[in-house]
């Protein structure tokens, strides 16, 4: 059966990754430049997803380590949790952390930035076109 992974496979060999590099590839061999937009564009929202996401998690970190925090009596209050979470989630996503190899084309893009990725680079591509819709009969 081919949905399922052989017999003795570890998770990794039936885990889904692509590098930057394959994405590339994948996008001139499906002619994907016909959506007007630019590789640089599409390396840039790959890197401010990421930036986003890494956001997100150290929000949801301290939001959680603060919280630990009060349960165990050593916080001051919910207005502590909620002060770490805003601090940290008000930093622009724009800004690229101080990871060197950002834009890395050997940068692993697992299942799930594909799949984001894609949207958003659909909602960049189609931001301006009205859809038509059929006739009403």
């Amino acid at each position: 059966d081919v949905s399922e992974p052989a017999t003795g496979a570890d998770a990794k060999s039936t885990q889904f990754a692509m590098t930057l590099a394959q994405f590339t590839r994948l996008w001139q061999d499906c002619n994907m430049a016909s959506l007007n937009v630019s590789l640089a564009t599409v390396h840039r929202i790959f890197a401010a997803m990421r930036v986003q996401h890494e956001l997100e998690v150290a929000a949801a970190t301290a939001k959680r380590n603060v919280n630990l925090e009060s349960q165990l009596g050593m916080g001051d209050d919910d207005a502590t949790a909620a002060g770490a979470a805003a601090a940290v989630t008000t930093t622009t996503t724009t800004t690229a952390p101080d990871d060197v190899d950002m834009y890395s084309t050997n940068r692993p893009i697992l299942f799930r930035e594909f799949v984001e990725g894609i949207a958003r680079i659909a909602v960049f591509a189609f931001s301006g076109v009205t859809p038509r819709l059929a006739p009403a009969e």
